[in-house]
């Protein structure tokens, strides 16, 4: 998912952060030499982060099936409007399905992106 989206809705509950913030936007294919899983972090199954992950929550993943998330998921963006409302602090990734790969990535040549732009 572009960072973008996390930005567009921190920024319409009127929370300050930094406007250009980089990200390093890392193609597919560059992983395809991994291990490589998503973990789900749906609400329903999250715990808290002392507690494990349930089983199913990680799903191995074939690079060549992989789609990016095109918006954040409903559940990421009320968590932000109820934490912002209760005056708390909150985590910008919560309940958005993360990514893992094992090995390495060479970042030398990717594109850094920032979140408060969408090419």
């Amino acid at each position: 998912m572009h960072p973008h989206y996390v930005y567009q809705a921190i920024t319409a509950l009127d929370i300050k952060t930094k406007e250009k913030q980089p990200f390093f936007k890392i193609p597919i294919q560059y992983l395809k030499n991994n291990e490589n899983a998503i973990y789900i972090y749906s609400k329903e199954k999250y715990k808290g982060p002392a507690e494990p992950i349930e089983e199913g929550q990680i799903k191995i993943v074939d690079i060549y099936d992989y789609k990016e998330l095109p918006e954040l998921p409903s559940a990421t963006s009320d968590y932000y409007k109820n934490e912002s409302r209760n005056g708390n602090r909150f985590g910008l990734f919560h309940y958005v399905p993360h990514f893992l790969s094992l090995g390495e990535v060479e970042i030398g040549n990717v594109e850094i992106i920032t979140w408060n732009e969408i090419k």
